[in-house]
Parts: structure tokens; C-alpha cells; sequence
């Protein structure tokens, strides 16, 4: 996994939304691959959203990204590339 953290942001119906991103690399051509969050929510995670990491010089042919699976402690997801930047957002 590359860089990633998280915070604690405000309390919703008694629970600490927790708020979670960072960068990952894995298979290209939409092969599967699963990133671990740094800390693993407690409740649930309501949303994972990720956008695709191509190279410097931009490659409009390769712009597919996608999220197949979530779950409290990762995710599933597949690019062309193989690079991506996430965030992440549950209790």
C-alpha cells in the first residue's frame, strides 16, 4: 500500500465518522485487486471511491476504474493502470 491515513471527524448518531484515503498499486487490465484500509471501521463503511493514477504523460485510452467489493477492514477494485488514489468514509 502506498500513502494513506485517516481521521476521526464529527459524531454521527453516537458514532465517530471515521474518514480514510491514501494510493495503492496493483494488477492493470482490470484484474482484481484489494487494498486494506489503515484501520479497519468498527460499524460499517458507507462509500469507497477511487479515481485511477496514470502516468505523467496521461493515457486517455486507459481511464477505466472501478470498486467491485467493500467490506469494514477493505476493498476490491480494477484499472487499467493498476494505480489509484482512494477515500473512504463509514463509523
Amino acid at each position: 500500500m502506498g500513502n494513506c491515513g485517516y481521521s476521526i471527524l464529527q459524531i454521527l448518531y453516537n458514532f465517530p465518522t471515521v474518514q480514510q484515503w491514501g494510493n495503492d498499486s496493483g494488477y492493470d487490465g482490470n484484474r482484481k485487486n484489494t487494498t486494506t484500509f489503515p484501520v479497519a471501521f468498527s460499524s460499517t463503511c458507507f462509500m469507497a471511491c477511487i479515481t485511477q493514477n496514470v502516468d505523467a504523460q496521461g493515457d486517455s485510452y486507459r481511464n477505466d476504474a472501478r470498486i467491485m467489493q467493500i467490506s469494514k477492514s477493505s476493498f476490491t477494485w480494477g484499472t487499467n493502470s493498476g494505480h489509484v488514489y482512494w477515500i473512504a468514509i463509514g463509523i
